[in-house]
């Protein structure tokens, strides 16, 4: 398998998360760190364990989507990982994870446990879920651990921080989308493989401790900004033109709530600035044939892949889902 670690500015836990996979108790897979032209030493005094560790030095910052889909170029591994220069894996998350991939043959994206590396009882995501208003959130994100799942579960996509994607699916509907730069390309990935009838387990016993907004800081102009705007090209792609809609406007409608008491002025005017330019620019071409896209709606709604309860999104919940393999 092909890890692509995409780097920026990460400082010291660049090195972590590199000594945590020479860690790995499963041996057989090469990693490949693309760094996105940083300005501190966390790429250019970097201490590779092996030969199955090489660098890849872009000329200036491309985006997190960008940088993996070159990461991932010329691989024929059947299993592409994405890992975050900020997400330690335990020691034997690669086998967990391997495990999964042969317990379930025929699903093509696994995600693992995500914990806050700085509060360990603390879990910082159990797999991406999406709401029929167009929000998406991490599940279970700030709950203790005890309230995780005994079991693996299926998801909606899995957070790309830490996340397996079968390589022949990913580049069948072109891998990420590189206009997104940052944040949400994870979950339109999965939502265009769902859309090709792929499915997401989440394995819970493969573990990572995730720092979280090490390099855009959680809710700063530029993160409200392309999260906003992503959040909107993401719904025009894979929904249905009127139902994008109604759903863009139930979504701005709770979300009002949100802009006016959480974030501060300039947050808010970056928030209202990218759902605007998300509504106003062209749409990223999807990748994925639009036909469908009401029987696809239907499957994932039939599936409890995508909720209709908005109380969910404020409790950052694990939705009411099949157990994998049931």
């Amino acid at each position: 398998m092909r890890i692509v670690i995409v780097n920026y500015n990460s400082g010291p836990w660049l090195q972590k998360v590199i000594d945590g996979l020479a860690l790995q108790t499963f041996e057989d897979f090469e990693v490949v760190i693309v760094d996105n032209d940083s300005s501190d030493d966390s790429f250019a005094s970097l201490s590779l364990p092996d030969a199955r560790f090489h660098l890849v030095a872009l000329p200036n910052n491309t985006g997190f989507a960008f940088a993996n889909n070159r990461g991932f170029e010329g691989s024929s591994s059947e299993w592409f990982c994405t890992l975050n220069p900020d997400c330690i894996p335990e020691s034997d998350w690669l086998t967990r994870m391997s495990e999964a991939s042969r317990r379930f043959p025929d699903i093509d994206m696994f995600g693992s446990t995500q914990l806050m590396a700085d509060m360990p009882d603390q879990v910082d995501g159990y797999g991406d879920f999406l709401s029929i208003y167009g929000i998406p959130w991490r599940a279970l994100h700030g709950h203790h651990v005890s309230e995780l799942p005994d079991d693996d579960i299926f998801a909606f996509s899995p957070c790309a921080a830490a996340a397996f994607y079968r390589r022949t699916a990913y580049e069948k509907v072109g891998g990420f989308e590189e206009a997104f730069f940052c944040y949400l390309e994870d979950i339109d990935l999965g939502w265009r493989l769902q859309r090709q009838g792929a499915q997401c387990v989440q394995v819970r016993r493969a573990v990572v401790h995730h720092k979280g907004s090490l390099i855009t800081i959680r809710n700063s102009p530029f993160s409200l900004y392309h999260s906003q705007r992503n959040r909107v090209w993401m719904v025009r792609r894979n929904m249905p033109p009127l139902l994008a809609g109604l759903s863009l406007l139930m979504g701005a409608l709770l979300y009002i709530p949100i802009l006016l008491f959480k974030y501060d002025g300039a947050g808010r005017k970056a928030a209202l600035r990218g759902a605007l330019d998300g509504v106003r620019t062209p749409t990223p071409v999807a990748g994925v044939e639009r036909a469908s896209l009401w029987g696809d709606m239907w499957a994932l709604l039939r599936n409890r892949l995508i909720t209709i309860n908005p109380y969910v999104l404020s409790r950052k919940m694990v939705p009411l889902v099949r157990k994998a393999g049931k």
